[in-house]
């Protein structure tokens, strides 16, 4: 088009315009134009941006992440579009570890600290945060709709909870249920639409907690008794429990459910093939603290935390 014409448009059409553009073009499009480099950070056009990424799934699949202490500091991104890996360097020491990864943030923890980082691998902006109670974080994920709008909620050695908000700059302490502590082993919490979800201490059960009441409440009371081991993960706004289901603490099936947001309900969604369930379980030798879970786009994705699979 006559750069005449574009020149003419309204800001507020022409971010219409560019919101509508395939992710990577608009990043090949940043040095032309200083005000296209700024907007990577605007909420508006952010904003404008997020609802049209139901409408393009082939540009806007988004990258899944892994990470090994092996190969710091490089991390590899599998792109779907291309169905291939690609490598990003990170400008961090080896004392940092990811914990988790959401709409393009990447949450570190710092080694015997209490302080977190927050990286933006597209700006190369980060933002180190102090932990609450000054104590080292155990596990910690975030969850973010956008870059500037995120929740983190964390742990420490004492299994005591707290969730972050960016829009209040502030940690909150979680209220355990009935005041007794909330142990959860070595599983991460999930968080998403304002509900935090961490399995119980008994391990067969989930709970969850409303951010916005400060409730507690049990989610998904009609497992089945015959579970092995539970997992969590969310993806697109949704919770989703996945279970081990077997007789004398052998997998035998792998079920995956989503939780209802009303009612904390939930409905079996699929269960994993007989001989995919049986590789699963082979590739971590029945030891199912092995196994973990992520939310993927619309994907929920199930590993082995030993084998490259």
């Amino acid at each position: 088009m006559d750069p005449s014409i574009w020149s003419q448009l309204p800001i507020e059409l022409l971010e219409q315009v560019l919101a509508r553009l395939p992710p990577h073009f608009f990043l090949l499009l940043r040095p032309t134009c200083r005000h296209f480099s700024t907007l990577i950070l605007s909420p508006s056009f952010l904003s404008l941006h997020s609802p049209l990424k139901a409408f393009s799934p082939p540009f806007s699949t988004p990258y899944l992440l892994l990470s090994h202490p092996l190969f710091h500091p490089n991390l590899h991104l599998y792109d779907f579009l291309h169905d291939q890996w690609r490598s990003i360097s990170l400008p961090f020491p080896s004392s940092l570890s990811i914990l988790s990864a959401s709409s393009g943030l990447i949450l570190f923890k710092v080694h015997k600290s209490p302080c977190l980082v927050i990286y933006n691998p597209l700006t190369k902006s980060c933002r180190s945060l102090r932990f609450s109670d000054g104590a080292s974080v155990s596990h910690a994920s975030i969850a973010a709709s956008q870059p500037s709008d995120y929740d983190i909620v964390a742990t420490n050695s004492s299994a005591a909870f707290y969730i972050y908000s960016s829009r209040r700059r502030r940690w909150s302490w979680i209220q355990p249920p009935d005041g007794s502590p909330l142990k959860n082993g070595k599983q991460e919490p999930v968080f998403c639409n304002s509900t935090f979800y961490i399995i119980g201490s008994d391990q067969f059960s989930v709970m969850g907690y409303r951010a916005e009441s400060g409730k507690w409440g049990r989610v998904a009371p009609e497992l089945p008794a015959s579970l092995v081991f539970l997992r969590l993960a969310s993806c697109q706004g949704k919770a989703y429990v996945v279970g081990g289901m077997g007789e004398n603490g052998i997998c035998r099936s792998l079920g995956v459910w989503e939780v209802e947001e009303e009612g904390g309900e939930v409905v079996e969604l699929q269960r994993l093939p007989e001989a995919m369930c049986r590789k699963l379980v082979g590739l971590c030798y029945h030891n199912y603290e092995l196994i973990h879970c992520v939310g993927h786009g619309d994907l929920v994705c199930v590993y082995s935390s030993i084998a490259p699979q």
